[in-house]
């Protein structure tokens, strides 16, 4: 299913909505008054792609003003899903590691990451928070399967 059109204060309907990575390219990744979308949209894929390369994850979930109708905007917010039975603990090489830290993430993407098992207390939380403005008011975000 496409990603739904924007409402009239410029946010994604409410709800989650799948979609790919191409899709989220096509509707927010081009160029609108410079190349901060087209920067953000291909420092996203690179995160995906480190994602699905590292094949922990299940899914990430997309927001902030990327995926809205700021020509310019600020950042991507993140959570990157975990299977719900991941247990922390066991050593992992380094390519894996690094596509579960959230330091990594913002020192190599620059975007704010958070980290949750799915529907573990963290993911619901994280959720909640995404879905809903600074004001109080609901929105939607993006789910990119992986």
């Amino acid at each position: 299913m496409p990603i739904p059109n924007l409402n009239e204060d410029g946010l994604l309907p409410e709800g989650i909505h799948d979609c790919t990575l191409e899709e989220i390219g096509a509707q927010f990744g081009r160029f609108v008054v410079s190349e901060r979308r087209v920067r953000l949209f291909t420092q996203l894929g690179e995160l995906v792609a480190e994602e699905q390369r590292a094949g922990i994850a299940v899914a990430v979930m997309v927001d902030g003003s990327f995926v809205t109708d700021k020509p310019e905007p600020g950042d991507i917010d993140l959570v990157i899903v975990l299977p719900a039975d991941y247990t922390r603990g066991a050593e992992l090489p380094p390519f894996q590691y690094n596509a579960m830290s959230k330091a990594h993430m913002r020192r190599r993407y620059r975007f704010d990451v958070l980290i949750a098992r799915q529907n573990s207390v963290e993911y619901v939380e994280a959720l909640y928070l995404f879905q809903h403005t600074r004001e109080g008011f609901e929105k939607g975000i993006l789910r990119i399967k992986l």
